[in-house]
């Protein structure tokens, strides 16, 4: 229990590889033939009560409305969040509190500016550069949802 996060690419399947993909399904199936297979979808990030990176997807990408929605997220927001964790992690006195707030909730996780911040920060741009970083990769829709 707690705020778990994922960031999740999607991309739309064509024809081909969707016929390829729903013979396979069809093949283990218990209840006979699959619709059309639109997407395949993958979690490429997980977080677990990094509650300052939740609070900047919803303040920056989901208006403030935090009901566990999923969310399409921008290339240019991904990038921004990298910014964002670049300058906490060479500068936290001076950014922490102005780009990457921390945010509490029911099972959140600490509010403490500490290593473990820093952690979860260091985790995110890395993750964010192998991204970001590949043309292969900015092809993919990415898409944010969090529980708890």
């Amino acid at each position: 229990m707690g705020l778990d996060m994922y960031l999740n690419a999607k991309k739309y399947i064509s024809e081909h590889l969707e016929k390829e993909l729903s013979d396979q399904i069809n093949k283990i199936s218990i209840k006979g033939k699959f619709g059309r297979i639109n997407y395949v979808t993958s979690e490429v990030i997980y977080w677990r009560k990094a509650n300052a990176i939740h609070n900047w997807f919803v303040e920056n990408c989901q208006n403030g409305i935090d009901e566990c929605q999923e969310t399409y997220i921008e290339l240019e927001q991904l990038e921004a969040l990298r910014f964002a964790c670049t300058q906490v992690i060479q500068n936290p006195e001076k950014y922490a509190e102005e780009l990457l707030p921390t945010c509490d909730g029911f099972f959140f996780g600490s509010t403490e500016m500490d290593s473990y911040y820093i952690e979860d920060l260091v985790a995110t741009r890395e993750a964010l550069d192998r991204i970001l970083d590949d043309p292969e990769a900015r092809k993919w829709d990415y898409y944010y949802r969090a529980s708890w």
